[in-house]
């Protein structure tokens, strides 16, 4: 498809009222097309499935992403996983959870998020009621990231599903998700699997919780 060929579909979403999942994954769509998808999020009303995976939108096209979501109140999940999309993009992202309602899971994995770009979505999980899956796996997630999370999860009522395998998880990273599960009873499915943390504590602990 490309970015040229996406301006097309874009247009299309403009006026369309029907069309309620779009999967544009693996498709080389730059920074340029995501644009046009944002830009056409702004007044499209029907979409509720976004598929943007194995792309190449990088922080631009993620910025345009998540300012369409501080206004679109259809789309309620989105996939951006395999993008490049760095500190300021996620940033923005944040700051659109922040107001967003409506957007009920959202794909971060392998997506080159480090520890300083989960305090933003952390943050914004303090005050999201709405975001019930999240997929941060894959990603150079260490161990004060991971507690950024698990503050998040003291406050959270909002989220049942969250993806962190694949991250490095060591035994103290388990241990601050574990203590936070003593507060939050929403979580419901919590995917840590790793080969680089040690189970024997962590996972008893998580066992007398789950």
């Amino acid at each position: 498809v490309y970015s040229t060929g996406v301006k097309y579909i874009a247009d299309a979403l403009l006026i369309n009222r029907t069309l309620t999942i779009l999967n544009i994954e693996y498709n080389c769509i730059d920074s340029v097309g995501a644009e046009y998808i944002g830009n056409a999020l702004l007044k499209n009303t029907a979409l509720t499935i976004l598929d943007l995976g194995c792309n190449n939108i990088g922080s631009a096209g993620t910025r345009c992403l998540a300012d369409a979501l501080l206004t679109n109140t259809t789309l309620k999940i989105l996939d951006m996983s395999h993008n490049e999309i760095g500190t300021i993009a996620v940033k923005c992202l944040a700051n659109a959870l922040r107001i967003n309602r409506t957007l009920t899971a959202l794909s971060l994995c392998w997506t080159g998020i480090r520890s300083t770009d989960v305090k933003y979505i952390a943050d914004a999980l303090l005050v999201n009621t709405a975001l019930a899956k999240l997929d941060l796996h894959n990603n150079g997630i260490d161990l004060t990231g991971v507690k950024y999370i698990a503050d998040a999860l003291l406050i959270n009522k909002a989220l049942t599903i969250l993806y962190l395998n694949d991250n490095g998880l060591d035994s103290t990273s388990v241990r601050y998700i574990a203590e936070a599960l003593l507060i939050n009873r929403t979580l419901r499915k919590l995917y840590l699997d790793c080969d680089y943390w040690r189970p024997e504590v962590s996972v008893k602990r998580m066992r007398r919780i789950l």
